[in-house]
């Protein structure tokens, strides 16, 4: 229990003892896969109630979640990864997940034994959790920030797998910005305040979606100010040669000045100091302006211009501020209103 119990929990778990309540008891991983991804081995251990003969359905979908990340910085962010299946009795193809910042980390993820592939691809959960992989965790008080970084990216990673087009995965992530705005817990209260009480409010949507909400201004920002030479995945990368192995301990102030030092710093601290001290919901009128987006809480319309459309493609995909003629094919859709 107590190799469980430690690193960090997502959503509604408190502690491992909740574990119970999603699992099937007894987890036995029978089966250990090995896979790469670029140079990163990736131990894939698959719990005996997933079934031998759906082994290639887990490392397929644990192959390409986990593969989009190198879509950020180029490689994979570390060189050695666990990823834990275990049985869910839920219905969702996921039900939750969890990383365990251990050395190597370890991915925990809680799947239906009968989840298809396509399921699994077309539930975020499997990229959000990997997503925590791009950055060190900033503690608990700073929850925001992990969480944030790996909300904003969790669509954008299932576009640039090419499981959803990027107009899918826009309409998404502003589903979820919507979600933290109508999210009804901490409402009024700061996100300095809330965020080291998320899990005593359970507001949980409300801090993720106003931390990606400040991902996103300082990536449209980054990419704007400087012509598409940066952006927030070349500032991850460049964190990452400079800074990745150093073995500190790091909390969100430290994370901003870190990135603001390989990229450009006044964005960082502007950004930072404008939504920190206020009350906790996404801002997103600048955005929606820049992107060329409007959003009327249930419906998602583009406008036809050709620099917004260019910095809403390199966004979704990757790269600088240019259109692609690339247009994935579209999963299978979940309702963009549920969950997270």
């Amino acid at each position: 229990m107590s190799a469980i119990c430690s690193g960090k929990f997502h959503y509604f778990l408190r502690s491992a003892c909740c574990v119970a309540f999603f699992t099937l008891p007894g987890a036995i991983f029978a089966s250990q896969v090995e896979i790469k991804v670029g140079q990163t081995l990736i131990e894939v251990h698959i719990d005996q109630r997933l079934g031998k003969p759906s082994e290639s359905a887990w490392t397929d979908w644990i192959g390409q979640a986990a593969g989009s990340l190198v879509s950020v910085s180029g490689r994979f962010p570390e060189p050695r990864l666990k990823v834990m299946l275990e049985a869910s009795d839920r219905r969702d193809p996921i039900t939750f997940g969890r990383v365990r910042r251990s050395r190597p980390p370890e991915v925990y993820l809680y799947v239906h034994p009968e989840a298809e592939l396509d399921d699994l691809l077309d539930d975020w959960r499997g990229f959000h959790e990997f997503a925590h992989l791009l950055l060190p965790f900033a503690g608990n008080t700073d929850i925001w920030f992990a969480e944030g970084l790996a909300s904003y990216y969790q669509h954008l990673l299932q576009a640039r797998a090419g499981v959803i087009n990027s107009s899918e995965a826009w309409r998404r992530m502003f589903a979820g910005f919507q979600r933290g705005l109508n999210d009804p817990n901490g409402r009024g209260m700061t996100l300095v305040e809330l965020s080291p009480r998320m899990w005593r409010e359970r507001a949980f949507r409300r801090v993720h979606w106003t931390g990606a909400a400040f991902f996103l201004r300082v990536d449209l920002r980054l990419r704007l100010s400087s012509g598409g030479e940066h952006s927030l995945d070349s500032a991850l990368a460049a964190f990452a040669d400079c800074c990745r192995e150093s073995g500190r301990s790091w909390n969100a102030g430290q994370l901003i000045a870190q990135l603001g030092e390989v990229s450009v710093a006044e964005i960082w601290r502007e950004e930072h100091e404008r939504m920190i001290d206020d009350v906790a919901e996404p801002r997103l009128d600048w955005a929606m302006n820049k992107l060329g987006i409007k959003w009327d809480e249930r419906d998602i319309r583009f406008v036809t211009d050709p620099e917004k459309e260019s910095l809403r493609a390199s966004v979704a995909r990757g790269g600088t501020l240019r259109e692609t003629s690339v247009q994935p094919k579209m999963g299978r859709a979940q309702s963009l209103f549920m969950a997270f």
